[in-house]
């Protein structure tokens, strides 16, 4: 049975408010209304759809209470209260969040994505700490699986391609076969993520 299983929740849609759409006359102006930067807001299509149309990758953007639920079955999963789960976020715009096992992540999304904002404003969160609760550092996904290659004696990814296995098959899979698995997870709502095979030991379905 594995000691620790590691989740990577990948091309997660978690991001401030991109300023390239500041060329956009209406943007200017609710932000003008609003009294904030674009780097104190995180993009979400409840309140910014009308300003979204045009951005690249949209199935992938503006969805963070995707990210954060599932965060919030991570810390709350008997694997996380035995101290047997690391977890990490990979966003849209290459980025990778890394969580200390001991966090309390708050269940409200808007405190989520206040807590959010304070991260990619100061790259660790509490910002002095010697042992941050969350840590921030620009790393591309294959950049990440490749150095996860080393560490992890099995990397499943998780996708609607996947190939369909027996619930047996599944578990043995995942709790004889290996003693560190990484299990990947898309962070967004429509699509797929882009991981060549050579980086995967096996896809299987989430459904």
């Amino acid at each position: 049975m594995p000691n620790v299983y590691t989740i990577l929740v990948a091309d997660s849609s978690l991001e401030t408010f991109p300023s390239e759409l500041l060329s956009n006359l209406p943007v200017r102006n609710f932000f003008r209304k609003i009294k904030k930067k674009p780097s104190d807001i995180i993009l979400d299509s409840n309140y910014h759809s009308r300003f979204m149309s045009n951005l690249p990758n949209l199935s992938k953007r503006g969805r963070p209470d995707i990210p954060h639920l599932a965060l919030l079955a991570c810390f709350g999963s008997l694997l996380s209260q035995d101290s047997r789960l690391r977890v990490f976020i990979h966003t849209i715009n290459d980025l990778i969040i890394e969580f200390h096992p001991s966090i309390r992540l708050p269940k409200n999304l808007d405190r989520f994505k206040g807590l959010m904002i304070q991260l990619f404003k100061e790259g660790r969160v509490p910002p002095l700490s010697d042992e941050p609760l969350l840590t921030l550092r620009p790393q591309s996904l294959t950049q990440f699986l490749i150095s996860a290659r080393e560490k992890h004696d099995l990397i499943v990814e998780f996708s609607q391609k996947g190939e369909v296995l027996p619930s047996r098959e599944y578990a043995y899979l995942l709790s004889s076969r290996c003693s560190n698995p990484l299990l990947i997870f898309g962070g967004f709502s429509h699509g797929h993520l882009n991981i060549a095979v050579s980086y995967t030991h096996l896809t299987l379905p989430t459904n």
